[in-house]
């Protein structure tokens, strides 16, 4: 290892703002929606070419029936070219029963709801269901250019069971509602040219498998994400998951390959459990202000991890020509202190969680303010300059730590502060004289030889800095260099009783 040497950082700065929360009035779910009497049930027989059924006030012609009262359907059978409409001025639910159902609709939606209040779609138990729409669409109305999905809704819709339901979007989006949207069930594959999932009030993931591939965007609401449970997996070309205005994830379990954002919120983004996965992004999560309360998140991004920016984010929006629009959402800040392009009305708070990103830009990007309170961040940050000053951390005004665990590695091609306060917590920087390999271990331990720190960077680095509640200002450390490390990891830093001594590299002393 090169010589090593430690900057220490000092800062009177302190952050008072504190964010503000989009309120989500409530979705439509009801219990009631799940249940229902087997004899009242009205069989629809799809029958190739044709459909069968008793209905009343149901009129077919040829393989499309339009369905005008509201009530349980089960349907059941295959339509080669045919489409199941729903047209009512009912304010009572219909529901449509899928039992082992394949529609293919060349020139429109296989379930186009025109009108009503709420449709609830039940995948039955066991079965599989497979929706498929052509490339060509014979537009109700072309001015606002619908329907443009395979599943497209005018009422609220709410898709369940334990069965699995297939859709394939050659013409532009997967499922849509232009109201809400639950998915609250069953194993859905989503395959679209343009956006997988859509909905405008809102799109709520409750329980269920869910796993989309999008020429443009995987979940995307103009109001609200909540994403309170289930399995999702996402390959997008777009933002894997976005709103214009909020998005909430509280629980299940997210993995999200992305060419843009992995998750986007205009406005504001919160993340209070689960699991969030990003194995591919450009940037991770991005938002105006994003809070992060617990959660365990991994960023794998080519650009910034954590992204507190502003502007109007046309990502992921397939232009005329057929090209994805470029994301004008404004990201760019030079570190440390108020850059010209800070307004402070941007931020970054972290309270709690485990966040493990690895980034070729900045790992933590703030156009205004950062603050920590608690949880676990690694940030593997830039190892190249790529003609512009890229770090582990960089905000506009301030950054703010008054608990929890930081580490972050870069190439320390930015030299401003990388904690702008620290409020009763220490931390140490060390910067090198040429290049840490990845692989290499770096130990902290007091006098006494209690540990404190033992890390892998999975990245070359050139600068390091650490805090701890466990570091106590004005106290001098040991750092070790090599050795080895046993049993389990998170993002590199590995418990602190699993490290065997390697070469003691220099002391450094703790600052606040």
């Amino acid at each position: 290892m090169d010589s090593i040497t430690s900057s220490l950082v000092e800062s009177d700065s302190t952050m008072t703002t504190t964010a503000e929360s989009t309120e989500f009035e409530g979705d439509h779910d009801d219990p009631a929606d799940y249940v229902w009497d087997a004899a009242d049930e009205i069989l629809v027989s799809l029958e190739g070419d044709s459909i069968s059924t008793d209905a009343a006030g149901a009129a077919t012609d040829g393989g499309t029936i339009r369905l005008t009262q509201a009530g349980t359907y089960r349907i059941t059978g295959t339509l080669d070219d045919g489409q199941i409409i729903v047209d009512t001025a009912s304010e009572e639910t219909v529901r449509l029963v899928l039992d082992d159902v394949d529609i293919t609709c060349a020139d429109s939606s296989p379930i186009y709801v025109a009108s009503g209040e709420k449709v609830v779609v039940i995948l039955e138990d066991g079965t599989q269901n497979t929706l498929t729409d052509g490339a060509e669409y014979d537009l109700v109305d072309a001015e606002e250019g619908e329907p443009n999905g395979v599943i497209f809704s005018k009422a609220d819709l709410t898709i369940a069971g334990d069965g699995s339901l297939v859709v394939t979007g050659e013409y532009a989006d997967g499922i849509v509602s232009k109201d809400g949207l639950i998915i609250n069930g069953g194993d859905i594959t989503v395959a679209a040219v343009d956006d997988a999932i859509r909905g405008t009030d809102y799109v709520v993931v409750k329980d269920g498998l869910v796993d989309v591939t999008a020429g443009a965007m995987g979940l995307k609401s103009t109001e609200f994400v909540l994403i309170e449970g289930g399995d999702i997996t996402v390959d997008a070309t777009g933002d894997a998951i976005h709103s214009d205005n909020s998005v909430a994830i509280s629980d299940g379990s997210l993995l999200l390959a992305t060419g843009d954002d992995a998750v986007h919120a205009d406005v504001d983004l919160w993340v209070g459990g689960g699991t969030i996965d990003v194995t591919e992004s450009y940037e991770g999560l991005e938002s105006g202000t994003i809070t992060i309360d617990d959660g365990d998140i991994t960023i794998v991004a080519s650009n910034d991890g954590l992204n507190a920016a502003g502007g109007v984010d046309g990502s992921g929006e397939v232009t005329a020509d057929g090209t994805t629009a470029d994301d004008t959402f404004s990201r760019r800040g030079n570190g440390g202190g108020g850059d010209a392009g800070a307004t402070g009305d941007y931020y970054i708070y972290i309270n709690g969680g485990t966040i493990v990103i690895e980034s070729e830009g900045d790992g933590i990007d703030s156009n205004g303010y950062v603050t920590m309170t608690g949880g676990t961040v690694i940030i593997h940050g830039p190892t190249g300059t790529s003609g512009r000053a890229e770090g582990a951390i960089d905000y506009g005004w301030t950054f703010e730590l008054s608990g929890g665990v930081l580490v972050a590695v870069d190439n320390g091609s930015r030299e401003s502060k990388v904690v702008d306060s620290l409020v009763d917590q220490a931390a140490i920087r060390i910067v090198v004289d040429g290049v840490v390999s990845a692989g290499t271990l770096i130990h902290v331990e007091t006098a006494d030889g209690e540990s404190v720190l033992t890390f892998e960077s999975a990245k070359d680095f050139a600068a390091m800095s650490f805090s701890s509640p466990e570091l106590e200002a004005g106290t001098e450390y040991n750092v070790y260099v090599d050795g080895t490390a046993t049993g389990s990891d998170i993002g590199g830093l590995y418990d602190a009783s699993a490290y065997e001594a390697g070469t003691l590299a220099f002391t450094i002393e703790a600052y606040n």
